[in-house]
């Protein structure tokens, strides 16, 4: 049995308006929006960014992106860059990460100290509360001497 996504022609669909942006966005020719399309896509680590808006929202398919590649947080719905799980994966393979989540989350002290191990300098999107907490600093220094710059006081 062939996976869906390499199966016939899809019949067309109308575009989305994209608010955020002011495009308007429009799937790939001939390409199968399907959950098998997208998460093959990102088994072989695409851009959330080329996928189709009504994706980005579901959580399944944006914490198989993220998990491998944290910088597509910045992609994800709003909604997401707060869901736990999701920032988790993304700060845990790319600390930088940190900068796409929501501010709830760089409150998160597991948050912030998954994505400070990772990369000490994402230190620079905790929140200020946790800029001052020496566990958090010290771990970030440990990694990369020059996070010390983002430390609070």
């Amino acid at each position: 049995v062939l996976p869906a996504f390499t199966l016939g022609v899809q019949p067309p669909r109308p575009p989305t308006h994209d608010m955020k942006t002011g495009y308007d966005t429009y799937p790939t020719a001939g390409e199968r929006w399907n959950l098998t399309t997208v998460l093959w896509k990102a088994q072989h680590q695409e851009s959330l960014l080329g996928v189709h808006l009504s994706w980005r929202a579901n959580p399944h398919v944006v914490f198989e992106y993220v998990k491998r590649g944290g910088w597509n947080l910045e992609y994800a719905f709003d909604k997401l860059r707060g869901d736990q799980p999701i920032v988790m994966a993304a700060v845990t393979q790319n600390g930088w990460a940190l900068e796409y989540a929501s501010n709830e989350m760089k409150n998160n002290e597991d948050i912030v100290m998954a994505a400070v191990t990772q990369d000490g300098r994402a230190l620079e999107y905790a929140s200020n509360a946790l800029k001052n907490n020496e566990a958090i600093v010290m771990a970030a220094v440990t990694q990369d001497g020059r996070a010390l710059e983002y430390a609070s006081n």
